[in-house]
């Protein structure tokens, strides 16, 4: 890891999961605490636009690379084996953010995100691999190609759409490093009244 970041995702012992309970899972690289900041502090110069949107909470933002939704407490054992055994053979890389933009285009805002220009074709590949490994044991294949990006907010009223196109056209987003990618986690989100909480289940660092 490189001398100045820190990894804030604390993975917590194995607890025992009630038989048929439902989690909501995703696997996400993670983003060290420095970048998160940055990210922060950009996400705050958007704000003061006075647009409405519901922001990624910092401790949140991640990189997703596979949402699998609701699944069954039951499936847990099988999704982390299916990790151990896809991580072989991953080579470490490297992700630099960069540049700032919406789906489904800038004039018509709904998702915000901070774009990755360095890493976007290994992390594209490395999103797929988990994709294809999951597809063969029963899970459904992401419908839309991957597309490498973070998002920073979602558009709660679209009223607003000119003023953040305007902001969004105006700012721009660079972090001063890029990060290392060398592991995967597996979270689950628990949704609360004040927005979802990740919680790691577990971290799959690359064999290669």
């Amino acid at each position: 890891m490189r001398k100045g970041f820190y990894l804030s995702t604390i993975v917590k012992e194995d607890e025992p999961l009630t038989v048929g309970k439902t989690l909501r899972l995703f696997v996400a690289c993670d983003i060290p605490e420095l970048v998160k900041d940055e990210i922060d502090r950009f996400a705050g110069f958007l704000k003061k636009h006075g647009v409405d949107v519901k922001w990624t909470r910092k401790e949140n933002l991640h990189l997703t690379l596979k949402f699998f939704g609701n699944i069954s407490s039951e499936r847990v054992e099988e999704i982390k084996k299916s990790l151990t055994s896809l991580k072989t053979g991953i080579k470490p890389f490297s992700v630099h953010f960069s540049g700032v933009g919406a789906f489904p285009d800038i004039h018509k805002p709904s998702i915000i995100w901070i774009g990755v220009d360095k890493g976007e074709s290994a992390l594209k590949v490395l999103a797929e691999t988990i994709d294809a490994g999951f597809s063969r044991t029963g899970f459904e294949k992401e419908k839309r190609d991957y597309s490498a990006h973070l998002t920073l907010g979602r558009v709660k009223d679209p009223r607003y759409s000119a003023k953040l196109t305007r902001a969004l056209k105006s700012a721009s987003f660079s972090s001063v490093e890029a990060i290392p990618i060398e592991h995967i986690t597996l979270y689950k989100s628990v949704l609360t009244s004040e927005g979802p909480v990740y919680e790691a289940i577990e971290r799959f660092e690359f064999v290669y």
